[in-house]
């Protein structure tokens, strides 16, 4: 062997094994998708991530069956594009299924390889778990948007989707809106003959109920045309205290 060919063999090497150290130290998965051949290679650590095992190399189908339902069509999109021609980077975020587990977040990166004709050659990118990133974020939003005590929307929350519904309003003026108002009568002699324990555990109830109401879909737009009329059944609803409920049990 030519003193040349094995300089470029050493040079291949140690192009391959920073390669492979960078992947590593990343934390990241790679995969791989040939569109001729329908060949996608997922790394070891992508499978990891996406929680497939090891094997051979999967078929675009096979890799997008791991995405959850709600997200496999954009995903698909995404791909597609890449695939035609009509975009060369790819980055989105999506969950993948866990079994017995709630999905995970994942954010997939690549970058597509076209002949001179335009054609797409291969597909090429990372895999990142970003799971707890996700988590911390919507932790971060429901703690902005959501009143700690009570677990329902708070001011901010209503601002924004009144400011949202009242645009729309806006461009489609044949959509109408309505803005429910509850206030609790004499909320404030309840703090004062009680103490705050007792008016933070009315608010709780007083939540409670409402979210039951929500999910049971006994609130909607249909109380507001059906008999009897809405206030007297919220009335109904809301002011009715449960047997175990006796003011002086907070002291």
């Amino acid at each position: 062997m030519s003193v040349q060919v094995r300089l470029s063999f050493e040079m291949l090497r140690n192009s391959e094994e920073r390669f492979e150290l960078a992947v590593l130290g990343s934390h990241d998965g790679i995969w791989d998708y040939d569109p001729h051949g329908d060949n996608l290679y997922v790394s070891p650590r992508g499978r990891d991530i996406l929680m497939c095992g090891y094997g051979r190399p999967m078929t675009l189908k096979q890799g997008i069956n791991l995405v959850t339902v709600e997200d496999a069509n954009g995903l698909i999109r995404h791909i597609h594009s890449l695939v035609t021609g009509r975009s060369t980077m790819i980055d989105t975020e999506c969950r993948v299924r866990q079994k017995g587990k709630s999905p995970k977040w994942i954010r997939i990166k690549g970058k597509g390889g076209v002949s001179e004709e335009g054609k797409c050659l291969r597909i090429a990118g990372s895999l990142s778990d970003i799971d707890e990133q996700r988590s911390s974020e919507e932790k971060l939003i429901r703690a902005a948007m959501y009143d700690l005590l009570t677990g329902l929307p708070n001011r901010l929350y209503l601002m924004e989707r009144l400011q949202q519904i009242i645009e729309n309003n806006h461009r489609d003026p044949g959509r109408h809106f309505a803005l429910l108002f509850l206030d609790y009568d004499g909320f404030k002699k309840v703090n004062d003959t009680y103490g705050h324990a007792a008016g933070d555990a009315i608010m709780r109830l007083i939540s409670q109920r409402l979210l039951d109401q929500s999910a049971r879909g006994l609130i909607s737009p249909a109380d507001f045309i059906n008999n009897p009329p809405i206030l007297n059944r919220l009335q109904d609803r809301f002011t009715t205290a449960p047997p175990s409920f006796r003011p002086w049990t907070w002291r």
